[in-house]
Parts: structure tokens; sequence; C-alpha cells
């Protein structure tokens, strides 16, 4: 364990090297970042608890983020397995941030976001559960191999957000929303589950194949909201929105299952077997 509490105003890792492994600690109770990556990327951060305690089940704020990735590429926060999963929860702000045009082939998989270690309980961050912006281009959160998944929920703020220009290119596949981790109960997001605005275009949210499907469900505003007239050319495919992981039983959203507020060109569905969106359940429309 790595307690900030007398560190002062330091970040728990501060990282610019590059090609380095942080496996096995809690990073807790400092007054910036749990993890910073800079510049240096190809780092691999596994099976820590960031923003608890010890036991991965009571918050320990990092005062920032828990894991803040600028201008770095070609990182893998989590792994495939239970074992390398990172719980990045209890955070004073975002869960993680990836920012930078240099933040690029960035990988987060695996993890869970904003809840304790059986995904059963909220520990949320204060802010998104992960955020993309100022350029982040070309990573994935989430995946379609087994294991890939993250859980996404109990967060105050968004689940995963997308802003700016040159935001683009980024996937978010395979990933649980707003629900718990077996996907059958809300334990949501407080505003929207995913929240694509400023510009941020040409990103691909679900996908054709059932593996690459997000379940976005039980958060507090919408399933997915587009906003903004530059924000174009992102689609959303084959996702569960409003539902449970079976797409069988409700669990609303708290308010339309999609918004689009002066986006244009983008996508909902498709003709592709598997492109369709399940948009059920939801409160509003």
């Amino acid at each position: 364990e790595l307690d900030g509490t007398n560190a002062g105003n330091v970040n728990g890792l501060y990282i610019t090297g590059g090609n380095t492994t942080v496996r096995g600690l809690a990073i807790n109770r400092f007054s910036a970042y749990g993890i910073r990556l800079r510049t240096g990327g190809g780092n691999v951060i596994e099976a820590n608890f960031i923003g608890t305690d010890a036991t991965g089940t009571t918050a320990a704020p990092n005062s920032q983020d828990g894991v803040y990735v600028q201008d770095s590429p070609n990182n893998t926060i989590g792994g495939f397995t239970s074992t390398a999963r990172n719980v990045i929860s209890g955070n004073a702000d975002d869960g993680i941030t990836i920012s930078g045009s240099a933040s690029t082939g960035n990988l987060v998989v695996g993890n869970y976001l904003g809840t304790d270690k059986s995904g059963t309980l909220g520990v949320g961050n204060g802010g998104d559960g992960v955020i993309l912006h100022t350029g982040a281009a070309g990573n994935t959160i989430g995946g379609t191999v087994a294991g890939a998944a993250n859980l996404i929920s109990g967060n105050g703020n968004e689940g995963v957000a997308l802003y700016g220009s040159g935001t683009s290119n980024n996937v978010v596949w395979g990933n649980l929303i707003g629900t718990t981790a077996a996907g059958t109960a809300a334990l949501g997001n407080a505003n929207d589950g995913i929240h694509i605005a400023d510009g941020a275009s040409n990103n691909v949210i679900g996908g054709t194949v059932a593996a690459a499907r997000n379940v976005i469900a039980g958060n507090g505003a919408d399933g997915v909201e587009l906003r903004d007239a530059t924000t174009t050319n992102n689609s959303l495919l084959g996702n569960y929105i409003g539902t449970d992981v079976t797409g069988q039983i409700a669990i609303p959203n708290g308010s339309d299952g999609i918004e689009i507020e002066s986006a244009t060109g983008n996508t909902i569905g498709g003709t592709q077997n598997g492109a369709g969106n399940v948009i059920s359940g939801n409160a509003s429309d």
C-alpha cells in the first residue's frame, strides 16, 4: 500500500520513462493523481487498487484522477483475467483520463471503475469513469475477447466521456456501463452512460458482433448523449440501452435512451447484421 496521507503535494507514481509495470499495489490518499503516465509509453498497470483501501472495498481517495495518461501511447490499463483487473474507484475526480494527441493506442480492459472489488457496490469516482479528451485518438475501451469488458458504474458524472476536436477513432466495446458486474441490476453513473461532445468525431460505440455490445443501463440521465454541431460521424452499433445483459429486462436510464442535441451526421444502427441497437425500458424517449 502506498498511502499519500503525509506525502505532500505529489502523485502516487509519476512515470515518464515508459515500459514500466505497476502491479499489485493499493495507491491511495495522494493529493494529486494516483498514477500519472506522461510521454514515454508502453506501460502496464494491472492488479492494483487505485483510490480505495487495501481491501478494495472502501474509498481512500486520491485528490485528482486515479490514472492520468498524458500524451503517452500504447499503455495497457488492466488485463484479460480477474487477477489482472484494476479497481479504480473512490478517487475525487475521474477514474481514468486519457488526454493529448500523443495518447494513441492505449488499451483499457477488464477494470472495475467506480465499484468495489466485487462489482456489486458503488465506490464512485467523483467525476467520470473514463474520459478521453484533447485529441486522444485510436484508443480502445473494452474489447471483444473474453475478459476485456470494463465495468464502469457508480461514478459521480458520466460513465464514459469523449470530448474535443481530434478525439477520434476511439472504440468503446463490450462494456457494462451503469450496471453491476453481472449486468442484471442497476448501479448507475449519476449522469449519462456515454457522453460525446465538443467535436469528438469518428468514434465507434459497440459493433456488429455480440461481444462488442455495450450494456448501457441504469444511469441517472441519458444512456448516450451526442452534443454540439461539430460532433459528427460517430457510430452506435449493436448496444443494449436501457436493458439488462440479456436484452429482455428493463434497467432504465433516467432520461432518454439516446439524445442527439445539435450533433450531425452520426449513425445509430445500420443495415449490417447485428448493427441494430435495442433501445428499450428507458424513463423518457
